[in-house]
């Protein structure tokens, strides 16, 4: 008989009393005999045993990742072929579509659907239950629809137990936002290849109207001055000088708008002329040195190609102080490589890229990625830049968006 006494320090004791009565020949009762063991100690483990029970359980029904405690089943060879379960939560089992019957004692294949659905889980769940080293991993259980993120560890050899967070929903989400990337993409540089058309329209229209009327009107001013009185030569060598800055204005306007060079002489032509233009304006010495074909350029390809070589000038005037650069274009095996070199004062390529500031280096990237291209950035304060760019000769839209 187990007894509950309070100490007189005003704590329990528990107590077992084991008693048996002696009796005589006769039968009647001489005297009792009986021992009392004190099993506080024991009934204090119990009640702690049993709470932790009871937080087991409210724990395993109540928690919102699924959990199953598995045992490894193994082929003749010894090899992991599919795992028995213990045990599964409510969670886990909604999850699997097994809330209408208990999955306790079935093999993995069969609540997953297949042994080909254990493919993504097996060998990791198998690793864990083998050496006892805890994994946490993503995965798709493409029989199910769903995309899991699964934290495994051992409870001893041979076993394993796994949490699992399905993530289908932010897979999904994510999945979408890749799209609208792509679209986005797509749209961006579909505006920005319809803005260089649109400059290179109205640079034609400045060449082939403006510049040519201006042209035209100086030459009619010079029948006009040998024909006038002498004392409006002064006027009219005015009137001349003012149309022939206007039309250096107006040529200036055009190669900034679209340069002529780079559609009817080329890509390293026309980057030979931005470096003219920057030592004349800048000071800054711009020495381009090519190698291979650059024939299979479309106009679009050509474009992007120098509006970004020509704002990582830009930028190098701005913010670079930089005595030197050197560009270097190469194609080779169907690619282009342009590598943009400064003596500059350099940066740290990681603040820049956290600040999406800086360079424009981010939207030089986004412009390069729908073409296929990439941009690597080489720097530290102090130690100039090197900024390689690489994309197809020819455009192929194939974007993968992070």
């Amino acid at each position: 008989m187990e007894l509950r006494f309070r100490h007189r320090a005003g704590h329990t004791v528990w107590v077992l009393e084991i008693g048996a009565g002696v009796y005589d020949d006769a039968g009647a009762l001489q005297y009792l005999i009986g021992t009392a063991l004190d099993i506080t100690a024991r009934k204090q483990t119990e009640t702690a045993l049993q709470e932790s029970e009871w937080q087991y359980q409210a724990l395993f029904a109540h928690m919102n990742e699924g959990f199953m405690l598995c045992e490894m089943v193994y082929d003749e060879r010894g090899q992991p072929e599919d795992w028995i379960i213990d045990q599964m939560n409510p969670v886990l089992r909604e999850m699997l579509g097994q809330a209408a019957e208990s999955p306790v004692g079935k093999r993995g294949s069969a609540i997953f659907g297949s042994a080909e659905a254990l493919a993504p889980l097996l060998p990791i769940c198998a690793h864990v239950a083998e050496t006892g080293v805890p994994s946490r991993f993503e995965a798709e259980l493409p029989t199910l629809g769903k995309h899991v993120v699964a934290s495994v560890f051992s409870p001893r050899i041979g076993r394993f137990a796994a949490v699992l967070y399905d993530i289908t929903a932010r897979k999904l989400a994510e999945d979408q936002v890749r799209v609208y990337q792509r679209e986005l993409l797509g749209l961006a540089s579909e505006l920005s290849q319809a803005e260089e058309r649109e400059r290179r329209r109205i640079a034609s229209d400045l060449h082939d109207s403006i510049i040519q009327n201006l042209a035209l009107l100086q030459i009619m001013l010079g029948g006009l001055r040998a024909q006038a009185d002498p004392a409006l030569h002064a006027t009219v060598d005015d009137a001349r000088a003012l149309l022939t800055a206007s039309i250096q204005s107006a040529r200036t306007l055009t190669f900034e708008l679209s340069p002529p060079v780079l559609y009817e002489l080329g890509l390293i032509a026309a980057l030979e002329w931005i470096g003219e233009q920057m030592q004349q304006r800048h000071g800054l010495l711009v020495a381009v040195k090519a190698a291979g074909h650059f024939r299979l350029f479309s106009d679009d390809h050509r474009a992007l190609l120098f509006s970004i070589v020509r704002e990582l000038l830009v930028n190098i005037v701005k913010h670079a102080r930089a005595d030197q650069v050197t560009i270097h274009a190469e194609a080779r095996d169907g690619m282009v490589a342009i590598t943009v070199t400064d003596d500059g004062v350099g940066f740290d390529p990681a603040i820049t890229e956290d600040q999406r500031s800086g360079y424009g280096l981010f939207s030089i990237r986004e412009r390069l990625r729908h073409f296929g291209g990439t941009l690597t950035i080489t720097s530290r304060p102090g130690a100039g830049t090197r900024v390689e760019l690489l994309a197809p000769l020819q455009h192929t839209v194939s974007v993968e968006v992070e």
